[in-house]
C-alpha cells in the first residue's frame, strides 16, 4: 500500500497541531512495509527527535531531552525518581485518548526502541501498562508496526530504573522500518488517571555485518555540507518491498523518492564496509519518468578526501509500476569503501535529476563500524564523568581475545563532578591526572576509593610541577604493573614528558589492593625512556604491551613481555617510528635486564631502536589473531592512528614479535571533528580483552581543541569505540 501525497492544507495544519498538543491523524492496522528484517545490531542513538502527545501535564519533550539520565548514547544508564514535572512525561488527567508522539528530523530506519516507564512514587500507577505503536513516514496517515498491544514492565517507584521490559523483552525491534514518526499509543496504566513515561530511546537500524546484507547509509553531512533530508529518500529503504533483500521491489509513490537539479551526492556507508554491488532503482514516478539518471559516475573513498576508484555508468529507465524491479545492478570486486559518491551526468530529458533507491550490499571481507553500546556505556553524569587515555588488562592474567570481557581500565586526566543531562555542561567538577574502573557483566564500575598516583617532584628531571600520565599495563602472577609516564607541567601546553617509572599494585581477590603501590624509579638508567639533552631524540615506551607468555594466552609464548613505544628523531626521515623492547616477565623490575630491538638484533642500548613502522600513534596496540578461521592467524596486529592526531585508524601486521609491520590501511575514518566544533581524536588502539574471534574492539579519544569545550559539552571528553568484524 502506498502513502498519500498531504495537500497544502494538510500539512499546514500536521506542523500547527505539532505545536500545541497531538496530530490529528488517520490509523490503519495495515503495514506500508510488510516484510522487515531483525536487527541484532545496536545502532546509533537517534537524537534529532521532537514530540508532541495528546495531552501534557509534564512536558513530553522530557521523554527524549535526557532529563534525569545518569549518561547519553547508550542503553545501560538509569533515570531518577527526582523531580518529575522537570524530567518525566504525563497525560492530563481522565483523557479519552492518550499517546505520544516521536518525531524524527528526516525518515530513517529503525533499529531497537527502548523505554524508560514513569518513575514517580507518587503517582507509579500512572505507568503505562500497555501500548499499541504506529508509524508514519509524513505524520498524517499512520500505520500499525504489528496489529499488537505491548505489555510494558512498571518500575515500581525504584529510585534509579533502568528501561522497562517490553513484552518481557529489553527493547521492542523495529526491524529495519522506515519511518519519520512513531506512535505510542497507551491503552492501559496500573490504575492511575494520568499516563506517563520517564524517558525513551530510539535507535537506529543496523543490519548484522554478513556477506549478502544491506548496509543502512546516510547522507554525508557536515558542519560544512547539508543535504536536504529529502534525499534521505534514495538510501533509506522508503517505498520497498523489504528490508534486507536484493530482490526487494520499488513503489512509484514520489513521497518515497528524491529529484532536484543538484548533480552531486556523497553518502556515509555509517563505517568502512566490503561492497560486492549496488543496486540502482531509477525515479519511479509514473508521470516523471524523464527526471530518472540516465548516466552517472560512481566513486569510492576511505576518507571522504580521496575518491580512487571511479565507474561509469548507465541506469535504466523506470517503468512507473507499482512492484518495480532493480534498474541496474554494478557488480564490485569487494572494495572496501566509507563514502560513496554519486555524480550525475544526464537523464532521460526532465529538468530534474531522480533516484528512486540506492542499496549497497556487503561483501566478503572486513568491516569497521561504531560500537554503540561501549561508546554509551561511558557516558556518565554524576561522579566520573569523563576522561583521557584508556588501557585495559584482564586481572586473571589472560590477555589473548575471547577469553572473557571483564577489563580492569585505566585511564589519566579525569573529570570529577556533575553534568546537566539537558544541556550538557560540567558544574562542580575537579580533574584528577588518573582513574580506574572495573567491567564485568557489561557494568562499569569506577573507583573513588583511592588516592590518585600523584608523582613525586624530581628536580634531576624537571622543577616545574608534575604528575603521571599512565600507559598500557600488564598482570604478572598476583601483580599489576603499569607505565608511568613522568610528565612536567612545563611547555606551551604544560604537558613536557620528562621520564618514565613503573608502578606496581598487589592484586587481592580479583581487585585492586591501591594501598600496595610500589613505585619503581627510573631516572639514571634511560631504560623506560631517552630523551636527548637537546630533546631532538626521544624513545617512549609503554604505549602498548604485549604478553607472549603462556598465563597470557599467547600461541607461541616465549616467556618475554614485549613493550612497545614510539621513536621521534627530528634528525630522521621517518616520522613517530614503532621501537620494541622485551623483558623475561619474572624481571620485568630489574631494569638492566631490558632489551631494545636494534638493526643488529636485541641489545641494551636504548638509543639504537630501530622504527618498524612509522607514522604511529602515542598510545597504540599490538594483538595477537587466535582465531583459526581468520587469514591472520598467528599474527600479530597493531592498532593505532595514523599521525597521533588525524582522522584515520589503521591497522597493519607482522608475522613475529620484531617482525616490520606491513600491509598497513585504514579501516575507519574519524568523523567527529567534521560534526562537532573544536575537537580532536587521537591514540587509537585495540582492547583484546574485550574482543572476540569475529569481532576486534578498537577505542579512541575525543578532547577539546580549544579550551573551554570539554566544561561546555560534557559528552566530547571520552574514549569512542568501533567494532572491526571480518564479513563473512
Amino acid at each position: 500500500m502506498n502513502l498519500k501525497k498531504i495537500s497544502k492544507l494538510s500539512t499546514l495544519f500536521f506542523l500547527v497541531s505539532l505545536v500545541s498538543c497531538g496530530t490529528p491523524a488517520k490509523e490503519k492496522t495495515d503495514n506500508l512495509f510488510p516484510k522487515l528484517c531483525s536487527s541484532i545490531s545496536l545502532g546509533e542513538m537517534i537524537e534529532d527527535i521532537t514530540t508532541s502527545a495528546s495531552s501534557a501535564l509534564y512536558n513530553a519533550e522530557n521523554v527524549i531531552n535526557c532529563s534525569g539520565m545518569s549518561g547519553n548514547y547508550g542503553k545501560n544508564h538509569t533515570h531518577s525518581s527526582l523531580s518529575p514535572r522537570e524530567t518525566m512525561f504525563l497525560t492530563q488527567p481522565n483523557q479519552k485518548e492518550n499517546y505520544l508522539d516521536l518525531t524524527l528530523n528526516k525518515s530513517i530506519q529503525l533499529g531497537h526502541l527502548y523505554i524508560y516507564n514513569y518513575n514517580n512514587f507518587a503517582k507509579i500507577d500512572c505507568s503505562v501498562k500497555t501500548f499499541e505503536l504506529y508509524y508514519s513516514y509524513d505524520g498524517s496517515t499512520f500505520y500499525s508496526f504489528d496489529n499488537k498491544t505491548h505489555e510494558l514492565s512498571s518500575n515500581e517507584g525504584k529510585t534509579d530504573c533502568t528501561y522497562s521490559l517490553i513484552d518481557g523483552k529489553e527493547y521492542l525491534d523495529l526491524e529495519g522500518l522506515t519511518a519519520k514518526v512513531i506512535r505510542l499509543k497507551f491503552k492501559e496504566n496500573f490504575g492511575g488517571k494520568n499516563y506517563g513515561l520517564s524517558e525513551v530511546r530510539l535507535f537506529a537500524y543496523r543490519p548484522d555485518v554478513k556477506t549478502g546484507n544491506a548496509i543502512s547509509p546516510t547522507l554525508y553531512n557536515t558542519l560544512k555540507v547539508s543535504y536536504p533530508s529529502i534525499y534521505e529518500n534514495i538510501i533509506n529503504n522508503s517505498g520497498m518491498s523489504e528490508v534486507n533483500s536484493a530482490d526487494a521491489k520499488m513503489s512509484n509513490d514520489p513521497l518515497t523518492m528524491a529529484k532536484s537539479k543538484r548533480t552531486e551526492l556523497v553518502i556515509d556507508l555509517k563505517g568502512n564496509y566490503p561492497l560486492s554491488k549496488i543496486l540502482f532503482y531509477n525515479y519511479n514516478e509514473p508521470n516523471q519518468l524523464d527526471c530518472g539518471v540516465k548516466d552517472l559516475t560512481i566513486s569510492f573513498s576511505i576518507d571522504g578526501k580521496n575518491y580512487d576508484i571511479k565507474n561509469n555508468l548507465i541506469i535504466n529507465k523506470a517503468s512507473g509500476t507499482d512492484k518495480e524491479d532493480v534498474s541496474t545492478t554494478l557488480e564490485l570486486d569487494n572494495i572496501n569503501a566509507q563514502f560513496v559518491k554519486l555524480n550525475f551526468n544526464s537523464n532521460y530529458g526532465g529538468s530534474e535529476y531522480g533516484l528512486s533507491e540506492v542499496k549497497f550490499i556487503m561483501g566478503t571481507g572486513y568491516a569497521c563500524e561504531r560500537n554503540t553500546e561501549l561508546t554509551g556505556m561511558l557516558s556518565n553524569y554524576n561522579g566520573w564523568s569523563g576522561a583521557d587515555g584508556i588501557f585495559g588488562v584482564r586481572l586473571n592474567g589472560n590477555q589473548s581475545i575471547g577469553s572473557d570481557h571483564n577489563t580492569f581500565f585505566n585511564f589519566s586526566d579525569t573529570y570529577f563532578g556533575d553534568v546537566n543531562p539537558i544541556n550538557k555542561h560540567r558544574s562542580n567538577f575537579v580533574i584528577n591526572n588518573n582513574s580506574f574502573a572495573y567491567f564485568n557483566d557489561n557494568q562499569i564500575n569506577y573507583v573513588t576509593d583511592y588516592e590518585y598516583l600523584k608523582a613525586q617532584k624530581m628536580e634531576s628531571r624537571s622543577l616545574a610541577d608534575c604528575f603521571y600520565w599512565l600507559g598500557d599495563g600488564t598482570v604478572i602472577g598476583n601483580y599489576y604493573y603499569v607505565s608511568a609516564l613522568y610528565i612536567a607541567k612545563e611547555g606551551v601546553l604544560g604537558f613536557t614528558q620528562k621520564g618514565e617509572d613503573l608502578i606496581r599494585f598487589d592484586i587481592v581477590d580479583g581487585k585492586i589492593d591501591f594501598s600496595t603501590k610500589k613505585e619503581f624509579i627510573d631516572t639514571n638508567t634511560n631504560k623506560l625512556s631517552y630523551i636527548s639533552k637537546d630533546s631532538n631524540l626521544s624513545i617512549i615506551f609503554g604505549s602498548a604491551i604485549f604478553e607472549n607468555t603462556k598465563e597470557a594466552g599467547a600461541l607461541n609464548p616465549d616467556g618475554y613481555i614485549y613493550n612497545f613505544g614510539y621513536r621521534d628523531d627530528k634528525n630522521a626521515s621517518y616520522s613517530r617510528g614503532l621501537v620494541v623492547s622485551r623483558v623475561k616477565a619474572e624481571e620485568i623490575e630489574d631494569f638492566s635486564k631490558y632489551e631494545y630491538l636494534s638493526d643488529s638484533g636485541w641489545q641494551d642500548d636504548i638509543t639504537k631502536t630501530i622504527p618498524l613502522i612509522d607514522r604511529v600513534s602515542c598510545e597504540m596496540s599490538v594483538t595477537e589473531v587466535n582465531n583459526p578461521n581468520s587469514p591472520y592467524y598467528g599474527k600479530f596486529v597493531l592498532t593505532y592512528e595514523k599521525d597521533t592526531i588525524g582522522n584515520e585508524i589503521c591497522v597493519a601486521y607482522a608475522d613475529r614479535l620484531g617482525d616490520k609491520f606491513n600491509e598497513s590501511r585504514t579501516v575507519f575514518t574519524i568523523l567527529d571533528r567534521d560534526r562537532i566544533n573544536n575537537v580532536s581524536n587521537y591514540n587509537a588502539k585495540m582492547h583484546p580483552t574485550l574482543s572476540t574471534d569475529n569481532c576486534y574492539v578498537i577505542s579512541y579519544n575525543l578532547n577539546e581543541s580549544q579550551s573551554g569545550v570539554n566544561n561546555f559539552n560534557a559528552d566530547v571528553y571520552r574514549p569512542r569505540f568501533l567494532n572491526l568484524k571480518e564479513c563473512i
